[in-house]
């Protein structure tokens, strides 16, 4: 998984006290997003390469714990992660993106990663990330 460019300003900003920064207090809920191509670290809720808005498609909202606590620089999902029913084709998914805002084309795009199957999304399926499927590591 990659930071975008806004956290690592961020984290930055948190362990040196440079200046305040409002993304280094703890997150209401982060929002999870599946793109048809790698977004990129200067990425946006609407440059991040997100699958269409139809068909029932939207980003899933996490709370706090839905991830477990990091105690060795990573971080990962805690509980099943699901996306609504697909209620026609979503087409080809190999990237999640973690965004600060659930509407689509809204918000930053927090850090971003490849899905380790890619896989295409069609009518009546429901795409999900099992348990420890999504994973943050700062080194």
């Amino acid at each position: 998984m990659s930071f975008s460019d806004i956290m690592e300003n961020s984290i930055m900003n948190l362990i040196f006290g440079a200046t305040p920064y409002p993304l280094t207090l703890p997150y209401g809920p982060l929002s999870i997003g599946l793109c048809s191509a790698s977004p990129t670290d200067a990425g946006t809720g609407a440059s991040c390469n997100e699958v269409p808005h139809v068909y029932g498609y939207e980003r899933i909202q996490t709370i706090i714990p839905d991830w477990y606590v990091s105690t060795v620089g990573v971080v990962t999902n805690s509980q099943v992660l699901s996306f609504p029913e697909a209620l026609g084709d979503w087409g080809a998914v190999t990237h999640f993106v973690i965004l600060d805002n659930p509407t689509y084309g809204q918000g930053n795009v927090l850090l971003w990663g490849p899905i380790t199957t890619p896989a295409f999304i069609a009518l009546g399926s429901t795409p999900r990330f099992n348990i420890d499927a999504l994973g943050a590591t700062l080194e």
